[in-house]
């Protein structure tokens, strides 16, 4: 087996399971310890992994060191149909904000068959990986490469120029307490620009997001009027959802 072939194999053990073990993974390659070490490095040095004593453990949805490529490849079903049942919020000649993340980007594919739907966003992604019929408006500013997120006085000005039917956001990470968190100030303040300037803000998030840990917070759940999702952790979640007045739509 190539060496690229093992290590792909290993992110797929990683990500039905969560974690590895070097002894295991020996055995199952017939390789050495020592190989499949060098193989968990590399893989650490991607941004896919966090090495632990004897193994390793995929790096979460939500982990600010795993850059924007590797966090597109997480969880891709789960991301689409949660942007497919939120593209139903949107009607035809809606003006919409979307911000920059894995799950708001699967929303631009969903929204194919929406007539003049105008976007306005600050992803870099979206605006270059996205053919659509859509009037497409960028707003430019700071580009962070790990969220391919344009951020700063530039970017804010620029969303407060419109005014949006739906505001659709992501979030790093979703705390019980504190509610939406993020990696920086940068993506933080963007979101709350395109609260502050929308009818409804509604909040793409998997279940990876919950009880995750990020640094910056973003607002309390009350912010988010509605939240769609592929399932709650648990009941807990439910109620303090209904208790901030969120609603919450789960996909099938």
């Amino acid at each position: 087996m190539l060496p690229e072939e093992r290590k792909q194999q290993i992110l797929s053990t990683l990500q039905r399971e969560h974690k590895v073990h070097v002894g295991a993974l020996s055995e199952r390659f017939r390789v050495t310890e020592e190989t499949i070490r060098r193989d968990l490095e590399k893989l650490e040095r991607e941004g896919w992994l966090k090495r632990t004593y004897g193994g390793a453990v995929l790096r979460r949805e939500g982990d600010s060191a795993l850059p924007y490529w590797a966090r597109e490849t997480l969880y891709v079903d789960h991301k689409r149909r949660i942007a497919q049942s939120a593209s139903a919020l949107v009607e035809d000649g809606m003006t919409i904000m979307i911000d920059a993340g894995t799950t708001t980007f699967e929303l631009m594919g969903a929204l194919r068959s929406r007539r003049n739907v105008t976007v306005v966003t600050n992803s870099a992604r979206i605006t270059a990986g996205v053919e659509s019929d859509a009037t497409l408006l960028c707003c430019g500013g700071e580009l962070l490469g790990k969220s391919l997120a344009f951020v700063g006085p530039i970017a804010e000005s620029c969303l407060a120029r419109f005014h949006a039917d739906i505001a659709f956001i992501g979030a790093m990470a979703l705390d019980a307490e504190r509610g939406l968190m993020e990696a920086n100030i940068g993506e933080a303040e963007i979101k709350r620009v395109m609260k502050r300037h929308a009818e409804c803000t509604v909040l793409l998030a998997d279940a990876s997001k919950f009880d995750g840990r990020a640094p910056v917070q973003v607002g309390p759940l009350s912010m988010v009027d509605v939240l769609v999702s592929d399932r709650l952790p648990n009941e807990e979640w439910r109620a303090r959802l209904e208790t901030a007045g969120t609603q919450l739509r789960l996909v099938d």
